[in-house]
């Protein structure tokens, strides 16, 4: 790395060792946090200015291109740091037969600190300081190679970017993963980094996300869910048409129109409760009463159905429910009226169904002094329209089942 000072101590190392034509003895590689301090020169330097840690040295040798430079290749990561610093200086030490252990070169940092995090940071530092120091005509320089040294740094940028750019299976479909529980099932510690992104990746699928929560009550996709807010305001909805149509449930039993009357128009429900022989009851029927607004309906036991409402003078129960009448019809050779397509009909008005009801068919339950086939129907809700291939004197019984 530009910018290695060798000191004066380093350079006193040279001219001894070259004399006595010895080798240079690199004894190790410091990095500390400190400066130069102002107006020294680093070439007087004796030691870094504020030690922090040891570098562990992965290569060095003379340089290639100058003989009497030699590089030393040193590192520093997070492992064993406590706690995170910049590093701003480092110096390379060696062995001075005479005086013991004396820093060779310094190198300032401050202008390009490197940070290195502590051991138990997310986040991990490497950095590789590698220093180019004038050796002279030292024939041989040695020094000491940390086997614990981590890998070369082109080696760690080239795992870094696999870390920083993962290639991994983002099918989205892995064995096993097909819930969001056995997809928890499969996250586990100090599992394979690919892997993980792997899972993640098929497990996300079974995740819920604000892009999935539908806040409307329109949306007919079963497989969304319901936002709260929305969930809320079916809530608020609920509580308002409960208190506004809240049941109150009485005794009728023996009732009068006028306390009937005092209960229509409200905006409760009235649920009553007519028993056996009560002056209110129809036909001493024992049932259930709803009143609500200006009618009153009547539930017997036995399934049949009245009702009275407001629009009525007096208090009577009229049946509601399906009906039938018998008629008995007679028709005459002479009755019957020819159609265009040349089939024989009479339409019979007289069957006398009582008022608001709705007839809903007309079969033929018995008949005598036929001599063709004769059906019938209802039409319009107005009349009987009866068919027959044969202008025949006929006589029957016809059901009609009707609905008040």
């Amino acid at each position: 790395m530009s910018g290695t000072v060798l000191t004066n101590k380093g350079l006193a190392l040279i001219t001894k060792l070259v004399a006595a034509s010895t080798e240079l003895q690199i004894s190790r590689v410091a990095v500390g946090t400190g400066r130069v301090p102002s107006g020294v020169d680093p070439q007087t330097m004796v030691d870094l200015n504020e030690y922090k840690m040891d570098a562990q040295i992965e290569s060095y040798g003379v340089s290639p291109d100058q003989s009497d430079v030699a590089y030393i290749a040193a590192q520093v990561s997070s492992i064993g740091v406590s706690a995170g610093f910049a590093v701003t200086e480092a110096g390379v030490f060696a062995t001075d037969p005479d005086v013991g252990e004396i820093l060779y070169a310094y190198l300032d940092l401050t202008e390009d600190p490197q940070y290195i995090y502590a051991e138990t940071d997310a986040i991990s530092k490497f950095a590789e300081i590698t220093f180019n120091v004038l050796i002279g005509s030292v024939t041989k320089v040695t020094a000491y190679v940390s086997p614990g040294a981590l890998t070369k740094k082109v080696d760690f940028n080239a795992f870094k970017e696999s870390v920083e750019t993962p290639e991994f299976d983002d099918s989205g479909t892995v064995e096993g993963i097909s819930s969001f529980p056995s997809f928890l099932e499969t996250m586990k510690s100090k599992m394979n980094f690919f892997q993980f992104f792997r899972n993640l990746k098929a497990g996300l699928q079974f995740v819920l996300h604000a892009g999935q929560i539908v806040n409307n009550c329109v949306t007919d996709n079963a497989g969304l869910p319901l936002s709260a807010a929305q969930g809320k305001a079916l809530k608020d909805l609920y509580t308002q048409l409960y208190s506004e149509m809240q049941s109150t449930f009485i005794d009728m039993s023996n009732f009068t129109r006028l306390q009937l009357e005092a209960v229509w128009g409200g905006n409760k429900l009235i649920i009553g409760f007519v028993g056996w022989k009560g002056s209110f009851s129809p036909n001493n029927n024992t049932g259930v009463v709803f009143v609500g607004g200006s009618c009153a309906i009547l539930v017997s036991i036995t399934g049949e159905i009245y009702m009275q409402s407001s629009a009525q003078n007096a208090p009577v129960w009229e049946k509601r429910g399906i009906h039938y009448n018998d008629i008995n019809v007679t028709i005459t050779s002479d009755q019957w009226i020819t159609s265009a397509n040349g089939l024989k009909y009479f339409n019979y008005n007289e069957w006398n169904l009582p008022v608001n009801t709705i007839g809903l068919s007309a079969n033929i339950s018995s008949w005598a002094g036929t001599s063709g086939n004769v059906t019938c129907s209802i039409y319009n809700n107005s009349y009987i329209q009866f068919r027959c291939e044969n202008a025949v004197n006929w006589t029957g019984t016809v059901r009609i089942i009707y609905f008040k």
